[in-house]
């Protein structure tokens, strides 16, 4: 019986240093998974933000014709009846 005392103590340290390692490798999962979610967070933020903007845009430009004919006229290139459309030439090098 005297062999036991000392087994013993190597087995308790043993677990306990398994449980130790496995509860630092847990908690280094959950800083990692809080970093990940305020990262998400943060762009969810500037998403929804961005979102907000578009839909302001979209209403101002349903709300204005002019703004329309001047899309049309600078993307598409069309021109009204009556207008003229210059091209400037640039010499290169």
């Amino acid at each position: 019986m005297k062999g036991t005392g000392p087994k013993l103590i190597y087995i308790v340290l043993i677990i306990t240093a398994v449980v130790i390692y496995l509860s630092s490798t847990n908690i280094k999962s959950i800083l990692k998974l809080r970093e990940e979610i305020t990262s998400y967070e943060q762009k969810l933020s500037m998403l929804k933000k961005k979102n907000s903007e578009m839909l302001q845009e979209v209403e101002w430009i349903r709300t204005r014709d002019d703004y329309v004919k001047f899309l049309a006229k600078k993307r598409l290139g069309l021109v009204e009846p009556g207008e003229i459309k210059y091209y400037l030439v640039t010499k290169d090098d």
